[in-house]
């Protein structure tokens, strides 16, 4: 919704939330009045691993069909999901054919055209060492946290910020207000306002416990966000260890990084997004909560991950493993499985191509 009038507009709601800083409404109503529709899918990633044959297409979220992409003028069919088949994907796959799997192909930039219901684009991948090509969106800071918001003028989200700023100091424990701070924090300067932002949802925990679980989410969004922010556009490694992370959203930002660092955080489990890392090849999740890989997509480079710590106790909760084809070191130290009597049997029926750390 645009703004109309927004001084008064703004003069409005200021004055409902200082009246009583604890009623939501006001500040449902304010995001509203700074927000948009919730912008289209766009394709923001597409890679080329001319070794496997294969072409991966990344959307900005999830998408229930899947893109018409050329290139070099050649329509690519059939796709298929890398994650669940028939639910949304924020990745599609398909077979490159084989006439542009040449040598000489290969060394030329390649041009894709692609295009989703109204949506399209035209991008040129770059070769990366004779065996893929890829292109990369590059960022922007906003869409990481609050996609969308829709006002261009600065001034009027610092003011805001001002607003929210002297009224924490009279009502500290406002959860509207230190939800609306947080996004502004976000929308503004994230990496400038990055120790007050994690100051923020520490105090919106303490404020909200009853969604305890929401918040630690917005906690592993901001902390990944901020992380592609240090990193830019194409990160090769991304490391984020003990970061307090629940969840793992962004991952479709993460197409070209090949070894994420995940070490003593709060994960339950790997999500089905971890499909949109085709280019992942170490993958370091020890002490988590993790105790089943079930419904991980196969990741078509990983050669090396770490379940150190984990909560692993039967073989079973490996078995997706089995259809990654080049994983060739697990590490299970430090979990029930490790201890089990038939663990090297067991594993070794399951998993007979990789080497199996159990200490």
């Amino acid at each position: 919704m645009p703004l109309f009038g927004p001084k008064a507009e703004l003069d409005l709601v200021q004055s409902a939330v200082f009246t009583d800083p604890q009623d939501h409404s006001p500040w449902v109503y304010l995001r509203c009045l700074l927000a948009r529709a919730s912008p289209p899918p766009r394709v923001i990633g597409v890679h080329v691993d001319v070794e496997d044959g294969a072409v991966s297409v990344t959307f900005s979220r999830a998408v229930g069909t899947p893109p018409q992409l050329t290139l070099q003028s050649r329509p690519l069919t059939p796709w298929s999901s890398a994650q669940c088949r028939g639910r949304p994907s924020h990745t599609w796959l398909c077979p490159l054919p084989e006439d542009l799997a040449t040598p000489t192909a290969e060394q030329e930039p390649i041009r894709a055209v692609w295009s989703h219901g109204s949506a399209h684009g035209e991008v040129t991948l770059s070769p990366k060492g004779g065996k893929e090509a890829w292109w990369a969106e590059s960022i922007v800071p906003q869409e990481l946290f609050w996609p969308e918001v829709d006002v261009a003028e600065r001034a009027v989200l610092e003011e805001l910020l001002g607003a929210c700023r002297e009224l924490l100091e009279l009502e500290p424990h406002s959860r509207g207000c230190l939800l609306t701070l947080l996004l502004l924090l976000a929308a503004t300067d994230p990496l400038g306002h990055e120790e007050e932002m994690r100051r923020c949802l520490r105090a919106l925990q303490e404020a909200d416990p009853l969604r305890i679980g929401f918040v630690a989410d917005m906690a592993s969004r901001a902390e990944l966000a901020l992380a592609l922010l240090r990193e830019g556009a194409e990160p090769e490694e991304l490391h984020l260890p003990e970061k307090g992370l629940t969840s793992l959203p962004l991952l479709e930002r993460l197409g070209c990084v090949t070894l994420l660092d995940l070490r003593g955080n709060g994960l339950q489990g790997l999500p089905q997004t971890l499909g949109a890392m085709r280019r992942l090849q170490v993958l370091d999740v020890s002490r988590n909560q993790i105790a089943t890989l079930q419904g991980v997509p196969p990741l078509p480079r990983l050669r090396e991950l770490r379940l150190d710590g984990n909560p692993i106790s039967h073989a079973p909760a490996l078995a997706p493993l089995a259809a990654f084809p080049r994983l060739s070191v697990l590490g299970l130290a430090e979990t029930p499985l490790a201890t089990a009597p038939d663990a090297s049997s067991r594993l070794a029926e399951l998993l007979p191509r990789v080497t199996v750390l159990l200490s």
